[in-house]
Formats: structure tokens, sequence, C-alpha cells
């Protein structure tokens, strides 16, 4: 059952990875730069592996890629020093909306 919910969640991002036009985004406080392009614990019968690789600082952030899974969405971030994704939340808006 593990096994299939992983193939589950890549296929899943392999399919909604298709959204190749980079987007800046503006983060308002410190976030999570998570390993793997989904919340940690997800799901939550029987979450998948996954760990924070740092946390980002506030400030402005070009995505290359943005993941949609069913009940989140991921923005994937090159940090300068580690290449990861951050969930989106109420800190993460994008850079079209302003201040």
């Amino acid at each position: 059952m593990k096994n299939m919910i992983r193939v589950w969640l890549l296929l899943a991002s392999a399919a909604s990875c298709g959204r190749g036009k980079s987007e800046c985004v503006i983060i308002a406080s410190s976030i999570q730069l998570l390993e793997q392009p989904y919340p940690i614990g997800y799901p939550s019968s029987q979450p998948v592996p996954n760990k924070v690789l740092t946390m980002l600082a506030p400030g402005r952030y070009t995505t290359r890629k943005r993941v949609d899974g069913m009940d989140f969405r991921a923005y994937a971030i090159d940090s300068g020093q580690f290449s990861g994704f951050v969930i989106d939340d109420s800190r993460i808006r994008s850079c079209e909306e302003g201040h």
C-alpha cells in the first residue's frame, strides 16, 4: 500500500509539473524548504518520507516550477545553497499581487 501511495504521488507530481514557466513569489516570513514536493506527514493515513532541508528567509524567490497536489500546492525553489520545495500557505504571495 505504501508503495502504491508513492507511485501515485510521483505520477500526480509528474502530471502537474507541466507548468514550466517560472514565477516570482514573495515569502513573508521564514518557511521550510522541503526535499519532496508535498507536506511533511502527507498523506496523514500513511505519511511518505520527506525532510526539511533548511529554513528559507523572507524575501523574493524565483520558482522553477509549481506542483499542484490534490489538496496542496508546492513551488520548486533554488535558494543558492539548497534546491527544494516550499508548500504554499499564507506566507507566500505572487510578486504580481504586490506587497
